[in-house]
């Protein structure tokens, strides 16, 4: 849970085998792999995914596309792709990962049934949630016949199917399975884990779509104040978390709370835009918009005309260049 922290000792490791035992080597491909993995958790797709892709290819011209390494490679690419916007390239290379491990180890085994509870995230984020429940379903009833209740990787696929089952807008199952994987992963991780923060902010937007504004500002102030503690001001989740919650504050007519989270927004993701997600880059142009309307308002003119000319950059530049579409680690490591 401290990626930051991770990366400068995975790049000391990755430069020292390359050194010593050469570029292709299967231990500096695993320290390749594990330096990507920090980058991702860190936020830092634009340097995660190109490391991940080489590597998968050097893994497949030693390997084959059957070794464990591979599909290990396959899968947290394909992580990558989802974390970065892009589930729809992150689809293929589940299934291809997940036909093989399942051909070689059974419908059963544990790596199988965390690439398919991968593939139904992908799913879901590609808005199939309803493709995307039974797999949950299958994976959750899999897993329990395996580990203790309150073990991360069954609390993680709790948190997939109630993210599934939010896009389903079946919010009553998603909140009830929230609220309890939240205490679980408390208890089992921490309040600080990025994990636990995954599914609390998770919880704040379902009790936001239910309508329960109160109680969503008070998690999403929690998360924000700790995923700047734990991933910096700069994390793409950081910044949507500040972005979620000035929205927020704007709807329930609270300008003096949302007017700094927007401008903050505002200040850290335009100087990083291009390295941003597309949901995160996305989001810039409507924080713009927000503080134009709010300025506008109060009769504060040159506030709104600067604003407004980040709006109108943000927009042209997303018209002019689209974005694709919306440990030692486990080997097959499940999306939090």
């Amino acid at each position: 849970g401290l990626p930051r922290e991770s990366i400068s000792v995975f790049e000391r490791a990755l430069e020292t085998r390359r050194r010593l035992l050469g570029e292709d080597h299967p231990d500096t491909l695993n320290s390749a792999h594990h330096l990507a993995m920090a980058y991702q958790d860190a936020g830092r797709y634009d340097q995660a995914i190109p490391l991940l892709e080489t590597t998968l290819a050097k893994r497949r011209a030693a390997r084959g596309d059957d070794h464990a390494e591979t599909i290990q490679s396959m899968n947290d690419l394909a992580w990558a792709y989802w974390k970065a916007g892009r589930p729809r390239e992150a689809i293929p290379l589940y299934e291809a990962a997940l036909a093989r491990v399942r051909a070689a180890r059974g419908e059963d085994h544990l790596h199988t049934l965390t690439i398919l509870d991968n593939l139904a995230v992908a799913y879901a984020a590609a808005g199939e949630p309803a493709r995307a429940i039974p797999l949950h379903q299958q994976v959750l009833a899999g897993l329990q016949a395996k580990r203790r209740e309150d073990h991360a990787i069954i609390l993680v696929t709790m948190n997939n199917l109630a993210r599934a089952y939010q896009g389903a807008h079946r919010l009553d199952e998603a909140i009830r399975l929230r609220e309890t994987t939240v205490a679980k992963l408390r208890e089992t991780l921490g309040q600080d884990h990025p994990t636990t923060l995954t599914a609390m902010n998770g919880l704040a937007e379902a009790y936001r779509d239910t309508g329960k504004i109160d109680q969503a500002a008070a998690v999403f102030r929690t998360v924000l104040a700790h995923r700047r503690a734990r991933l910096g001001d700069d994390h793409p989740d950081t910044l949507l978390t500040t972005f979620t919650l000035a929205k927020l504050e704007f709807e329930a007519r609270r300008s003096d709370q949302a007017i700094p989270l927007a401008r903050a927004f505002l200040d850290r993701a335009g100087t990083i835009a291009g390295r941003l997600p597309a949901k995160v880059r996305d989001a810039i142009p409507q924080a713009a918009g927000f503080l134009v309307e709010h300025y506008r308002r109060a009769g504060q003119h040159d506030l709104a005309e600067r604003f407004r000319a980040i709006q109108q950059r943000r927009s042209s530049t997303q018209t002019e260049a689209p974005q694709p579409p919306n440990t030692s680690r486990n080997p097959l490591t499940p999306h939090p």
